[in-house]
């Protein structure tokens, strides 16, 4: 055991006082290196030259390569943003609307057709001078171009600004696509406001409701109404309202960017609507003076010409409650009298004159119109008297005149419902 320390020490020390001998390594790595160079050399040596045929073949192919890059470049310049940008002015400012539609990039849609944007974009162009176009901005998918160019008697430049887009395609197969970007020509998302159950028609194409609206997020999310939300070209369209009992109507309207939309107004009811409603109140009248006269009532059948369900427990109970007070109202005066007995022998009601005074939407979203409506009455009647001494009496009389009520109307499951009424008895 002691012989073996003994020798590891004395090899560790051995080692230690023996200095490394580093450039001697460098010089052997550095000798290696250039005996391996050299050998590469020799082999390239061996290497025979190519026949004029090989040097031939390789100058056309170097040729073609390089006429394939210029045409590349040439032909790729008719098709590149500079160029569309430069075709896309000529066409717009000369008014040619047609090669400008097939230029732009247009989203889908029933609205988005080249008939539609015709439609907006009629107006002539106009021959311009000094037309230049330079490149403004450039990104990766997109460049930005300026038109400078002076119109016919004017001492002044004008300018107009286009972007460009890339395209997924490409023409011809190889070279990018570019169109012109629609944000100057489409409002994208144009919100549309109309009362609920109403058609709207723009540019012929019936539109559905979007879901924004009542509960939407937007600005407009307290509004009791549809919601349509569509991508119209800017400029000037036209507008096919219609509803149910309403007056149809049409209107020119006019789109542009950045429009915080457009609010279509409650339209006017129909005659056929006023006439329905005057109907109604005809019909109730003969109910009611009959029931009142004959204490019958109040009748389901008079009880129906009443809303029934006003959207809120509350409010249909008084209107329930209105409906009663007024037939035990009338009932009461069609029988005052200071004579022993009143018997009505005729009633007649006739030559009403009925007019919208206002319609609203109300809370429920159900549609209310107060009807202001006149008319002619006259009745007969006969009574019956006893004197002091006894002596029994009849008499006959009559009376008539024209009186006027105004009658609040509801809509409830298509049909005209009143609401309220300041009805008066003419008795």
């Amino acid at each position: 055991m002691e012989e073996y320390n003994n020798q590891k020490m004395t090899d560790e020390g051995a080692f230690l006082d023996k200095p490394i001998d580093r450039e001697e390594q460098r010089r052997k790595r550095e000798a290696i290196r250039k005996a391996q160079e050299a050998e590469r050399w020799e082999k390239l040596k061996n290497i025979p030259m190519p026949g004029k045929k090989t040097i031939t073949a390789i100058l056309i192919v170097a040729v073609v390569a390089v006429i394939l890059a210029v045409a590349y470049s040439v032909v790729g310049s008719f098709f590149g943003p500079e160029r569309v940008a430069e075709e896309y002015f000529k066409a717009a400012l000369s008014g040619d609307w047609e090669k400008v539609y097939g230029q732009i990039e247009v989203p889908e849609g029933e609205l988005m057709s080249e008939e539609n944007f015709l439609a907006v974009h009629s107006q002539d162009g106009t021959d311009v001078k000094n037309l230049k176009v330079e490149k403004v901005n450039e990104s990766d998918f997109t460049c930005q171009y300026k038109a400078v160019y002076m119109l016919p008697g004017e001492s002044n430049e004008m300018e107009d600004t286009v972007t460009l887009v890339k395209q997924n395609e490409k023409t011809l197969f190889f070279f990018p696509k570019w169109k012109i970007s629609s944000e100057a020509f489409v409002a994208s998302n144009y919100p549309i406001y109309a009362p609920e159950g109403y058609s709207i028609k723009v540019d012929g194409v019936e539109l559905t409701p979007s879901e924004t609206g009542i509960g939407s997020e937007d600005e407009y999310e307290s509004y009791a109404g549809d919601t349509y939300r569509v991508d119209l070209f800017v400029g000037t369209h036209t507008m096919e309202i219609s509803a149910e009992n309403r007056e149809p109507s049409t209107l020119e309207f006019n789109v542009s960017r950045g429009s915080e939309g457009y609010t279509v107004e409650q339209l006017a009811l129909s005659e056929e609507a006023v006439a329905d409603m005057q109907t109604v109140v005809k019909n109730f009248m003969s109910q009611l003076y009959v029931e009142a006269i004959q204490e019958s009532g109040p009748s389901q059948d008079y009880m129906d010409y009443w809303v029934s369900d006003a959207g809120d427990l509350q409010a249909t109970k008084e209107i329930q409650n209105s409906a009663r007070y007024l037939y035990e109202d009338f009932t009461e005066q069609l029988h005052s009298t200071r004579y022993d007995s009143i018997k009505f022998t005729d009633m007649q009601f006739e030559n009403y004159q009925s007019e919208i005074s206002d319609s609203y939407t109300m809370e429920n979203g159900a549609l209310a119109v107060q009807l202001y409506v006149t008319y002619e009455y006259s009745y007969a009647y006969t009574v019956t008297d006893t004197s002091y001494d006894g002596i029994t009496s009849t008499e006959n009389e009559s009376n008539d005149g024209t009186d006027e009520m105004t009658v609040t109307f509801m809509q409830e499951e298509g049909q005209w419902k009143i609401y309220s009424t300041n009805m008066n008895c003419v008795y």
